[in-house]
């Protein structure tokens, strides 16, 4: 989300735009937003470095959402009175944080990692107390500073600490992959 200033007769567009690998998540991310902004549906367009992009144009959403820029934990009570305005709300928050930060190991354990512990506490909450859902954490995965390689040989170093919840009974995962689920085809068939 950005404020721009497009020309020199400081002509202001308020812009929300998601740049992501994924196609699917990018669609449905785009689908969504429509659907709030109450205007067309843009399809995600490829860009340069290979990323997917959609953005939509509106001024009452960026004032809206400017509000929230301090911390999630200072936000919640206030955020949580719009994820939990019904069970499909929470549903698609849900579903956008699993899609975004989550894994599925084949079918035999989920997982949602973020350096934000409250997020995922909440996350917690959320899937036991409108999915029935057992949920396990959160549990510090990395610390601040480690080293890691990824399958690319790309090595990444942790900014912050990094946490995890994980789903691993397989009645659970099956009530996730029903009732919420990943818009991402390869995240919701377990590849």
């Amino acid at each position: 989300m950005r404020k721009h200033i497009a020309n020199r007769f400081k002509e202001v567009t308020y812009e929300i735009d998601l740049r992501v690998k994924d196609y699917d998540f990018c669609k449905t991310f785009s689908l969504l937003i429509a659907r709030v902004l109450n205007k067309r549906v843009k399809e995600p367009k490829r860009i340069k470095d290979g990323r997917w992009k959609v953005y939509y144009k509106s001024v009452a959403f960026y004032e809206w959402a400017k509000k929230f820029k301090t911390s999630f934990e200072d936000n919640l009570e206030e955020l949580s009175k719009y994820i939990e305005y019904n069970k499909e709300t929470v549903r698609y928050f849900l579903r956008g944080l699993f899609d975004a930060e989550g894994t599925n190991s084949r079918n035999k354990q989920l997982f949602l990692y973020d350096s934000n512990k409250t997020l995922l506490e909440y996350a917690k909450y959320l899937l036991e107390r409108y999915f029935n859902i057992r949920v396990i954490g959160p549990r510090l995965l990395y610390r601040a500073g480690t080293i890691k390689k990824k399958k690319n040989g790309k090595i990444i170093v942790s900014k912050q600490d990094i946490y995890c919840i994980g789903i691993s009974r397989y009645a659970d995962i099956i009530k996730f992959l029903k009732q919420i689920g990943f818009s991402i085809s390869r995240k919701q068939i377990g590849s």
